[in-house]
């Protein structure tokens, strides 16, 4: 079981998929590849999927997997089961969890060798969230001259004192990634291209330059490496 869980989640860490959160006072929904919910007063987990036959299923704890540390302990693992799975499947998780955080559900198909993948994620808790603008990097509330000056300054500079630019917060659809003041782009990195999409913005003004202008919801400021 260890070997096959080490490829289901190596081919887990590709998957490109991003869910959204949503909470409920008595049970947890499902958003993202899945739909069900988790009912934190049984333990219990049901999910409903279009996938059918013989599947892994692998529930983690929140923060089980980080940008930074893709290692996962024993405790982290709530539920993992290879077997034959119906359209509609209950699963008590370990130690009926009711922690405050994002849990990730992953259900891999044995049918096409696991190259078929779904991701959900469900919230207990609350989220601790807030907005920023995509490319407001003085934090003012608005995208003009200030802010590409201050990502030009960044570039060439690499300094974590230029207004905000490089600042990250947790991304609160998905524990693994995060969001990066002045990354335009949406790859987590601050560059050339995210430079060039400020200058097409505040030439154009459109809306669909990256995310320059648009509202973003983040999570908890992630504190800089040492």
């Amino acid at each position: 079981m260890k070997k096959f869980t080490k490829l289901f989640l190596s081919c887990a860490a590709v998957a490109a998929v991003t869910a959204a959160v949503a909470t409920s006072a008595m049970a947890a929904n499902l958003t993202g590849d899945l739909e069900g919910a988790y009912d934190p007063s049984t333990g219990v987990l049901n999910i409903t999927t279009a996938l059918t036959g013989e599947s892994t299923v692998l529930v983690l704890a929140p923060d089980a997997i980080t940008e930074t540390d893709t290692t996962i302990a024993d405790s982290e693992i709530l539920y993992i089961d290879q077997a034959e799975i119906a359209a509609t499947t209950n699963m008590g998780l370990k130690g009926k969890p009711t922690a405050d955080g994002v849990y990730t559900v992953w259900v891999a198909n044995a049918a096409d060798n696991f190259a078929t993948i779904k991701k959900a994620t469900f919230r207990i808790g609350e989220s601790e969230t807030s907005t920023i603008i995509g490319g407001d990097t003085s934090g003012d509330g608005n995208v003009n001259l200030t802010d590409q000056g201050q990502m030009l300054r960044y570039l060439a500079e690499r300094s974590d004192n230029i207004g905000n630019v490089g600042k990250a917060y947790e991304d609160p659809t998905d524990p693994a990634k995060k969001i990066v003041v002045g990354d335009t782009s949406g790859d987590a990195n601050v560059n050339l291209t995210d430079q060039g999409q400020m200058l097409r913005y505040l030439a154009e003004r459109s809306d669909n330059i990256g995310n320059a202008g648009q509202e973003i919801e983040v999570g908890p400021e992630i504190a800089p490496a040492e």
